[in-house]
């Protein structure tokens, strides 16, 4: 009897490191996933410091942002890109 619970207990162990590293695997996947969700930020503050910007509401910037959140920085540039040809 005694070699059964070790056994059980070796396993349980096992289980307990195994959801340890599962628990740190997802902590380094949400971080990656937040760096990517921010990682075009200083690519478009660096545009935006380039050119002269008019006189822009706070609530059209965050409409812009959220924009580029939403549907990514080639889709709202090609929007954008359609209305400068007008």
């Amino acid at each position: 009897m005694a070699r059964k619970s070790q056994t059980i207990e070796a396993i349980q162990a096992a289980r307990i490191k195994a959801e340890e590293l599962l628990r740190q695997l997802q902590e380094r996947e949400r971080e990656a996933l937040a760096a990517q969700a921010d990682a075009g930020k200083s690519t478009l503050i660096a545009a935006i410091n380039r050119v002269k910007v008019a006189e822009l509401s706070r609530a059209d910037a965050t409409t812009i942002a959220r924009a580029v959140a939403k549907h990514g920085g080639e889709t709202v540039a090609r929007a954008l890109a359609r209305l400068s040809s007008d």
